[in-house]
């Protein structure tokens, strides 16, 4: 029964987390770094979000699985699948549906919050089932170990390549406020809802 609830934690997490970044999207407030990635690459190759997110994970996944597969798990399945074409069918349903959150300022301002919030949630639900790590989530402890650093320098150059080669690919067009923000604040949201959420 423990399973079944993790399971259903990861599954809701993941889907919050792509309903926050389809939020931030929609607003035109900038997604978090991997996703503006994955836009970015997608709008160069012709890919949706969903397949360009599955392709790159699973290049991750590769890497992952041959220098530390004990964090993989169903959850890093479910991960590499879901989530991008999770991104992609909110985000047709918010820029097609009545609400235009980018109507005015204090809509995009209220779409920014809201995106980060939910986008943070999910990201903990997800976390916290403790069912395998995001190969993206992932590489920087790898890359640590091996190179004798600090996780928070690996993880930080991990973040700024990812955000440099969103730019490269797509300019200002999936970048903005909600992606530093995303940056460097989803940590200290996460340990915020962490006191709120019952555990798995």
């Amino acid at each position: 029964m423990k399973f079944v609830k993790k399971v259903i934690f990861v599954i809701l997490g993941l889907g919050l987390l792509a309903l926050g970044a389809a939020i931030l999207s929609a607003s035109g407030v900038g997604v978090d770094p991997y996703t503006a990635m994955n836009l970015g690459i997608g709008q160069v190759t012709g890919l949706g979000l969903g397949t360009a997110q599955l392709l790159v994970n699973v290049v991750l996944f590769v890497f992952v699985i041959l220098n530390r597969p004990s964090v993989i798990g169903l959850g890093t399945a479910i991960n590499i699948v879901f989530v991008g074409y999770a991104v992609q069918f909110f985000s047709g349903i918010l820029n097609n549906g009545p609400l235009n959150l980018q109507a005015n300022y204090f809509v995009m301002a209220l779409g920014l919050v809201v995106g980060i919030l939910v986008y943070a949630l999910g990201i903990t639900m997800y976390v916290d089932a403790g069912l395998g790590q995001a190969p993206y989530e992932a590489v920087a402890p790898i890359l640590s170990d091996k190179l004798g650093t600090t996780y928070s320098m690996v993880r930080t150059t991990q973040d700024v390549l990812v955000l440099a080669l969103a730019l490269v690919c797509a300019g200002f067009t999936y970048v903005g406020i909600g992606t530093i923000i995303c940056a460097v604040g989803t940590g200290s949201l996460i340990t915020a809802w962490r006191k709120v959420l019952p555990g798995v």
